[in-house]
């Protein structure tokens, strides 16, 4: 689209092609090959780029479609699973690269390890409601250890008084209907 707008260049495109221009620049464009190169390489993706996708594995399909993304510059990425179908080291990889991106990302993984290297801020929906913790994925699910731990001794307190009160007063009642039988003389 862009070397089609500089070959031919009118009053009438100059709108569409600085919209164009900024939209390349933005995605880093002129060193698009090279990033293309960089990222891939990092993924382990050894594929010739001219392979069709219909031919690709599941997994290299992943792989292109994380790249794209990678590649989009976009202000927030959103991961889903990106660990998936990655050997160690393309993890390693992956994680280095995402940091050194300074982006906001929103991450869906199984991939524990990767979250803790990762994350700053966990955003928890739990029955209807949402909550943020300022935490590394490590110590939230401390933390959420802790709060559990606290609400379950909360729990078997409150069920322990209660259930000491009950047993108190069938105790009250016993020795009543017992003094109450020896008075009466049963």
């Amino acid at each position: 689209i862009i070397s089609n707008f500089e070959q031919h260049p009118d009053e009438a495109n100059m709108e569409d092609y600085g919209n164009a221009l900024e939209e390349y620049l933005k995605k880093d464009g002129y060193n698009f090959e090279s990033n293309l190169s960089f990222i891939l390489a990092g993924l382990n993706f050894d594929e010739p780029l001219d392979k069709k996708i219909k031919e690709l594995s599941g997994g290299e399909k992943m792989k292109i479609l994380l790249a794209a993304m990678l590649l989009s510059n976009d202000d927030i990425f959103l991961l889903d699973e990106p660990t998936n179908n990655l050997d160690i080291e393309a993890i390693t990889w992956l994680e280095k690269h995402l940091k050194s991106l300074n982006k906001q990302m929103i991450i869906v993984s199984h991939d524990e390890e990767f979250l803790n290297n990762l994350t700053t801020k966990i955003i928890e929906l739990d029955g209807g409601k949402i909550k943020e913790y300022n935490l590394s994925y490590y110590a939230y699910v401390k933390y959420k250890e802790l709060e559990y731990t606290h609400a379950l001794e909360a729990y078997i307190g409150r069920s322990t008084t209660k259930d000491t009160r009950k047993c108190q007063r069938k105790e009250i009642k016993n020795q009543a209907r017992n003094k109450y039988c020896t008075k009466m003389g049963f």
